[in-house]
């Protein structure tokens, strides 16, 4: 096939009869007007070759050839124009064109001649190209010809301000593969994997291996940097959502990606550096997916804040601040959640979103874990000592990691004894995103942390991973549901509904129901009236230091 891009008529009609003519018997020629239709045909359709004008209504001069080129490399294009033009022809082939013709100094035989050589050339160079620059075992590109498209994309974005992204991944415990299936099954897998990888681009984008099985992916011409995400969920999908099949034998595969943004104001080295950092994030995170942040004023905080984390428990600078819970009835106060607090030296208090997530990926989310429960047990049994609390009851967040720690009921158990707190005003909050992760470890450990005598709440309920079979497999005390459900509950009578139902549901599997984030009084009467027995918010308290909330323990016994 050939696809001509010229927008005369008259010129298209005798060019027809030239390739006619010329080549001696018909050929299929598809003729458009414009450059971007061409463009998209030639990505969905086998094009042995195509013939460009350079006046087109969507191009001029050689932009039309430069997008062409760009998107579509593996097209030999031959220029035929009417600009009788040495620099221009010379420019043309430079940029990338196999011949310069000129209309009205070209016949039918020289025609179908250049358009022979610039097949026979294309076929030529693809073969060079395989030998030297592709990987020999899956055909992908090589790392020589992912770094000179890099270059050329940074070149590209920078005329057309358009970002791009570059992709890393490698498969986990790939290494398992090889020794226990062999070696063949190990090819096979990397053969698939590079299959599914390329299936999940664009055409135009490149898919490369680097080695063993390190994999590369370069995606042009985005829309925005956040638009990076879309090709990387696309090719994490691809590789790991359906087993790899060798020799009848299904194979499970996992991966770790990483992604960097670039333009045209950036380097290679550092975009590759970046986006291979991000991998082994993700890798030592244990997620399939992280995204590099290029250097900002907000990344440059965060650095410091990993620096200094480290200290901070050894420092002292971590404090608790609680937050109340009261009844909805009479609002007494029934409990506190315990919530940590980072008294930076330079930037006084920090809110633990801005540090748990980096806690976690430092490994040191179960030492700070252990310090927030055993200073909120102390903290409760000096109020116990001093004030009329003996029925307060003490919450504290765990985390996923330690929630995934077998060690969790005993390291509960170990605290409750060292500080003389009663198992059974302690109240572990775990999120529903935890608990869909692995439900069945989530029951073996909640249920040792009730035998035990300490109490359960699932936190943030109504926040996207609803699911009934929680509440009905795993045993909560008390389900907090999440602000968003709550707000603007006056006027709108679904949300009533639904809360009453839920109230009720909840109430009959002998849990209590807490209302999170309430602002609003006639938010709380309302949720009382549908059967919500407890609530917490700031219409009964922010966050505060534990010696402000001595005011409301009540008298001294």
């Amino acid at each position: 096939m050939i696809l001509l891009v010229e927008d005369s008529p008259t010129a298209a009609l005798l060019i027809e009869q030239y390739l006619v003519k010329g080549f001696g018997e018909p050929v299929e020629v598809v003729r458009f007007e414009r450059v971007e239709p061409a463009i998209r045909a030639s990505l969905e359709r086998d094009v042995h070759c195509l013939l460009l004008d350079l006046s087109l209504p969507d191009s001029a001069g050689l932009s039309g050839l430069r997008r062409v080129l760009e998107a579509v490399p593996h097209v030999p294009v031959v220029v035929l124009t009417g600009t009788d033009s040495e620099e221009m022809a010379v420019s043309a082939v430079k940029a990338g064109a196999q011949d310069y013709l000129i209309k009205g100094q070209v016949d039918a035989q020289s025609l179908a001649r250049s358009i022979r050589y610039a097949i026979e050339r294309g076929r030529i160079e693809r073969e060079l190209e395989g030998r030297v620059l592709r990987d020999p075992l899956t055909g992908l590109a090589n790392r020589a010809l992912f770094e000179d498209r890099l270059r050329q994309a940074i070149a590209r974005s920078e005329s057309s301000g358009l970002p791009f992204a570059l992709l890393f991944f490698d498969l986990n415990d790939f290494k398992r593969i090889n020794d226990t299936l062999g070696h063949a099954a190990g090819d096979q897998t990397l053969l698939e994997v590079a299959a599914r990888a390329t299936d999940a681009v664009r055409p135009q984008d490149t898919v490369a291996r680097f080695g063993g099985d390190e994999f590369a992916v370069l995606c042009e011409r985005l829309p925005g940097s956040a638009d990076a995400v879309n090709p990387a969920e696309r090719v994490v999908a691809a590789v790991c959502e359906s087993p790899v099949v060798i020799d009848g034998r299904e194979t499970q595969v996992d991966l770790a990606l990483g992604i960097a943004t670039g333009d045209g104001a950036s380097d290679a080295g550092s975009l590759t550096r970046e986006a291979d950092a991000a991998m082994y994030r993700a890798k030592d995170r244990g997620i399939r997916r992280e995204r590099f942040a290029p250097a900002t004023k907000e990344n440059e905080e965060r650095l410091e804040l990993e620096a200094g984390l480290r200290g901070a428990l050894a420092d002292g600078q971590l404090v608790l601040h609680y937050q109340p819970l009261v009844r909805l009835d009479d609002g007494r106060l029934l409990g506190v959640e315990a919530l940590v607090r980072w008294d930076h030296p330079k930037r006084g208090l920090v809110p633990p979103l801005s540090f748990i997530p980096i806690a976690e990926e430092l490994g040191l989310i179960g030492q700070l874990g252990h310090w927030v429960l055993r200073e909120a047990c102390l903290q409760l049994r000096s109020w116990s000592h001093d004030y009329a609390t003996e029925d307060l009851i003490l919450s504290v967040n765990v985390s996923p990691v330690e929630l995934a720690d077998p060690d969790l009921p005993g390291g509960v158990e170990r605290i409750l004894a060292e500080t003389g707190m009663p198992a059974d005003r302690l109240c572990l909050e775990l999120t529903e995103r935890q608990l869909v992760r692995d439900t069945e470890q989530a029951e073996r450990q909640l249920s040792s942390l009730q035998q035990a005598g300490v109490r359960v709440a699932i936190d943030d309920f109504a926040t996207g991973y609803s699911s009934l079979d929680l509440l009905a497999r795993l045993p909560f005390d008390f389900v907090k549901i999440d602000r968003s459900l709550i707000s603007g509950l006056d006027r709108n009578q679904r949300k009533m509904r639904l809360l009453q139902g839920l109230c009720g549901m909840i109430g009959a599997l002998d849990t209590q129901p807490i209302a999170e984030g309430l602002e609003r009084s006639e938010e709380a009467g309302l949720l009382r009236d549908l059967g919500c027995t407890i609530g917490q918010g700031y219409l009964f308290g922010r966050p505060q230091p534990a010696a402000d909330v001595v005011a409301r323990l009540g008298t001294r016994p």
